[in-house]
This record gives C-alpha cells, sequence and structure tokens, in this order.
C-alpha cells in the first residue's frame, strides 16, 4: 500500500462537505444542507480509491468489532501463527488482479481532474453488484479497510482523531442551518442569481458570527493572568470550533450607528498576541 500523504474525515472531493459513518460494509452519506435521507454507498471501494490516491480515508465506525476482516491469505495461516484478531475471509486476488488496470484508469481519471470523484462512484454504485469492476474496487478496498480496522483497534489517538473531527463537521453543518432563518430552512429561490445571493448572504452571516468567536476568544487569551494558562485557554480553543451560536441572537435587529453602545474590541492588543510555543 502507497505511503498516504493525506488525512481525511470527508469525501475525496472537497466540494462535498459530507461526514461518513461506516455502519456494518455500508458507508452512510449524511446530506449537508439538502437531503436528510442517508444515502447507502458500499464503503470498500471508497477505501480502494482514496488508498491509491494517497489518502488516509478515515470514517467513524458504528461498531467498528463487527466489521468484516479480509486478507490475500487463506484465514487458517493466521490461526496458524495464533493471531488473536484474525481475517475471517479471503479476497478473489485473481480477480483483483484481471481487473488492475481498469481500476487504475479510474484512479488516473479522478486524479487527473477529468471527472469527480463523486460522479463515478454514483454510477459504479448504480450497476449490478456484480459489475467487475465494482467487484475487483471492493476486494482491493476491503485490504485497505483491513488495515484501517486494526489500526483504529489500536491507536486510541486515530480515534480520538476521527470521532473530533467528524463532530467538528457535524457542529458545522447544525451551525449552517441555525442561521437559515425561515422557509424550513430551505433555499426555495428559483433563479441561480437568486440562489447565489441567498447563499452568498448565508456566507457573510456565517463569517461575521465566526470572525466575533475569534474575537472574543483572542481577547480571554490577551487577559489571561499566565503564559501556562494562556497554553491551556489555547488548547481548549483548538480542540472545539468556533461555530457556536447559543450567544447570538439570530433574529434580532443590529444598530450599528454611531453613538450606539456595542462591544468594542483592543485589535491592537489581539494583533500584538504571541502564541508561539
Amino acid at each position: 500500500m502507497p505511503i498516504a500523504t493525506r488525512v481525511t474525515t470527508l469525501p475525496i472531493t472537497q466540494d462535498e462537505l459530507e461526514p461518513y459513518e461506516l455502519k456494518g460494509s455500508r458507508t452512510v452519506l449524511r446530506g449537508v444542507g439538502g437531503g436528510n435521507v442517508p444515502r447507502l454507498l458500499d464503503s470498500e471501494p471508497v477505501f480502494a480509491v482514496t488508498g491509491l490516491l494517497g489518502i488516509e480515508f478515515r470514517p467513524r465506525f458504528a461498531r467498528f468489532h463487527h466489521q468484516q476482516l479480509y486478507s490475500i491469505d487463506e484465514a487458517r495461516t493466521y490461526r496458524e501463527l495464533n493471531y488473536k484478531i484474525v481475517p475471517g475471509l479471503k479476497i478473489n486476488l485473481v480477480h483483483l488482479e484481471n481487473h488492475w488496470d481498469e481500476i487504475l484508469r479510474l484512479v488516473c481519471t479522478i486524479k487527473l481532474g477529468y471527472a469527480k470523484a463523486s460522479t463515478l462512484f454514483r454510477r459504479l454504485n448504480s450497476y449490478s453488484k456484480q459489475h467487475p469492476l465494482y467487484k475487483a474496487l471492493k476486494d482491493l478496498g476491503r485490504l485497505y479497510k483491513t488495515a484501517y480496522v486494526y489500526q483504529y483497534m489500536d491507536d486510541e489517538l486515530i480515534r480520538k482523531s476521527v470521532s473530533g473531527s467528524l463532530s467538528k463537521i457535524e457542529s458545522s453543518n447544525n451551525f449552517s442551518k441555525a442561521i437559515t432563518v425561515g422557509n424550513n430552512q430551505e433555499l426555495i429561490w428559483a433563479t441561480r442569481k437568486e440562489q447565489l445571493t441567498a447563499e452568498g448572504c448565508k456566507r457573510l452571516i456565517a463569517n461575521a458570527v465566526n470572525t466575533y468567536n475569534l474575537l472574543l476568544l483572542s481577547e480571554k487569551l490577551v487577559a489571561a493572568e499566565s503564559e501556562q494558562d494562556r497554553q491551556i485557554l489555547l488548547k481548549k480553543i483548538l480542540a472545539t470550533s468556533t461555530h457556536s451560536w447559543a450567544h447570538i441572537n439570530l433574529v434580532g435587529e443590529y444598530d450599528f450607528s454611531d453613538g450606539k453602545d456595542y462591544k468594542m474590541f483592543d485589535l491592537g492588543s489581539i494583533m500584538d498576541l504571541n502564541l508561539a510555543p
């Protein structure tokens, strides 16, 4: 397997911010701002393509101890070596080798940008599960997935990293829904121009709230009584998300005209803040 150069808990295209969660051998793609009905996709092809692209795909397992493990050799080989956790099934290596060139063409198509991974996955998933390329991708993905299951099982830091990353993504999705007030949180405008305008306004509000939160947190860092307290607070901030809105009146009226009493930040002190370890 190639050495991973990137780690992701997201789909392999950046324009689809949808966290993955594995349930059994299926991947649940939870929609962001759109479909509330999860779409199912076999997880093994995702593992195969991300593995060949040098992306270490790290989904969260609902029940990782129920995951099926696979190997190239017969399962008894590992039992004879007294392995504590052994693969239960063997992949079809001959079939995988016969379709290796097709798999490489698929990955090159994605890598070179001729087609989006999401488009190819949707097409593959629409075919019969007996499609030769689909079956070969699943076998390859089973090896990558098995290796990841062992890592997930053995390394507590990986489990914490995956859980923390997906929690931030889910928080971001909830934040996006919260600032979409009215119309059942849906963009109902008909024309593309209206939709882009609404999306731009939504993004502006989100950035304004995030900026305000960052300034509040920066102010707390400036006011820390000691460097040790500052580093402790900084560590907590980095482990959380700025997508917080409980303290924001999202349906209020804001007046920033002169003479009004509103919060001011000492930007000079914040800009001079040195957070180097």
